[in-house]
């Protein structure tokens, strides 16, 4: 599933471009064209759900062997159903975040707790690393380098268009 949405920040449109996997072991074959465009990745885990955690991290493990490209990449580790009894330790989940150097925060879907602020601290954290919509900054690989390096030892399973932006406008793509 693919959703936009459009928040203006400090007087600034930024579009967020949501792509949802939905935890479909489907999407585990997804490559650089997949994981290459993203600014900042969300894996959201079930709190209710031991496996789903292992799961978040496997997805992580991904997302670091295909973005390692993208320096200004951010990944942000979201607990999901906070309306729920919990199964997962709130101290393993704090401990795997902190090592992972991630981002953690809990919310519930079903009654929107957390989750405008979630969005917010992403956009934030986005807009702290200089993503404005302009592209890759030095030094960083540009999107068509990173998928000609992944290309040349990989086939690819998913074909993404880039994101294309407006005058005054940044755009977000957020898996």
């Amino acid at each position: 599933m693919k959703k936009s949405h459009t928040v203006e920040v400090n007087g600034k449109e930024i579009r967020l471009q949501l792509k949802d996997t939905d935890g479909d072991r489907k999407y585990e074959g997804y490559s650089i064209n997949y994981y290459a465009e993203m600014d900042a990745t969300i894996i959201i885990y079930d709190i209710s759900k031991q496996e789903s955690l292992e799961m978040a991290s496997d997805i992580l493990e991904r997302w670091k062997k295909y973005n390692k490209g993208n320096k200004k990449a951010v990944a942000f580790l979201v607990g999901n159903k906070s309306d729920m009894e919990r199964e997962i330790n709130k101290q393993d989940v704090e401990n795997f975040a902190e090592k992972e150097n991630l981002p953690h925060t809990e919310t519930s879907a079903k009654t929107n707790e957390n989750v405008n602020e979630m969005f917010m601290s992403i956009i934030k954290r986005l807009t702290e690393n200089g993503d404005d919509g302009e592209g890759d900054k030095p030094g960083d690989d540009s999107l068509s380098e990173r998928k000609e390096k992944e290309n040349s030892s990989k086939n690819d399973n998913v074909d993404i268009v880039p994101s294309t932006t407006t005058q005054n406008s940044s755009c977000c793509v957020i898996s």
